[in-house]
């Protein structure tokens, strides 16, 4: 087998080749979807990815501090100890509500993967939760105060009745009005993509001082790194079937001139009987010619070499020591 075809197999796992990537990554942003498409399979395939992305995502430690800024109806005569002590527990019960320790972490985890978050806060009296929109349906389209994002969703991306029973109803009930018509003269509706400026629409971008309306995983500029990897452990993977390859040589009898003293259909009836018999790992092969045994192995020393140094590059190019 040689290396460009175990290559090309292994870049397949995720429909798409390694010239494909290359292309994409000389310009991520036109390729938003190919790129986070890579990521997520990278994330689910490939261990090195998955530490990486998990180690960085769980690297802080999601504290929140609660400091009062303004203490509402401040007065000298007014017991502002008691009012400030109520306003803390208020705010406390809402922060808590919200469950911020694992939704931050979660979205840490997602910003590191696709470099764009597009989430809708649904709320009751039980709690918060926060529905991650797809990707492929939303762009940023605005910046609120304190650079918060807002975003718009393509509507016409809804029309599958499974998707969108998962929406949230506020949602569904925009698209009902965008497949009636009513819409049409909504100036928030450009192309399809409808802007949501309700607080419960809000958007993330991992490189938020460069806004634009998509994103991409800070790590894309492994993704080459790792598809070299993957294709170094099939080309090991191959030439260790290769190297413990097993013959056995069936010689058929001839005379002084090296004619065959057997008809030839009889000789091919012992080869497939052989054949038949074979463990796996073990081939036959029938000739009246002399065989030589020859070996391509290389070195194990090699080969490790080769697969540490793939990693050592990995490890090296996101800034952190490969013992961790």
């Amino acid at each position: 087998v040689s290396a460009k075809s175990v290559g090309e197999t292994s870049l397949s796992r995720s429909g798409i080749n390694f010239s494909q990537l290359q292309m994409a990554l000389q310009d991520p942003y036109a390729n938003v979807a190919m790129i986070q498409q890579i990521s997520k399979v990278l994330y689910h395939t490939n261990g090195v990815y998955y530490r990486l992305i998990e180690m960085f995502a769980n690297i802080p430690m999601y504290d929140l501090y609660l400091s009062p800024t303004v203490i509402p109806g401040f007065s000298g005569k007014s017991n502002t100890v008691d009012k400030m002590n109520k306003e803390y527990e208020q705010i406390a019960q809402l922060v808590e509500k919200t469950n911020y320790k694992y939704n931050f972490k979660w979205f840490g985890r997602h910003l590191l993967l696709y470099g764009e978050l597009f989430i809708y806060k649904v709320e009751d009296n039980a709690g918060t939760f926060y529905k991650v929109m797809p990707n492929d349906m939303c762009r940023v389209s605005g910046i609120m105060e304190n650079n918060i994002l807002k975003y718009s969703i393509d509507l016409s991306k809804l029309n599958d009745e499974e998707l969108l029973s998962t929406m949230p109803l506020p949602i569904q009930k925009l698209y009902e009005k965008y497949n009636a018509g009513s819409l049409s003269n909504d100036e928030k509706l450009v192309d399809s993509y409808y802007y949501l400026e309700e607080n419960e629409a809000v958007a993330f971008l991992y490189d938020d001082g460069n806004v634009r309306n998509k994103g991409v995983s800070p790590f894309s500029y492994l993704f080459d790194k790792l598809y070299r990897l993957d294709e170094i452990e099939d080309e090991e993977l191959s030439n260790s079937s290769a190297d413990n390859l097993k013959l056995v040589v069936q010689k058929p009898q001839t005379n002084e001139e090296g004619e065959l003293l057997m008809d030839i259909d009889l000789i091919s009836m012992y080869h497939t009987a052989v054949k038949k018999n074979l463990p796996k790992g073990v081939g036959v092969v029938t000739s009246p010619m002399p065989i030589e045994a020859l070996t391509l192995q290389r070195q194990a020393s090699s080969t490790l070499t080769a697969t540490q140094k793939a990693y050592e590059s990995v490890y090296t190019s996101v800034g952190i020591n490969s013992e961790l």
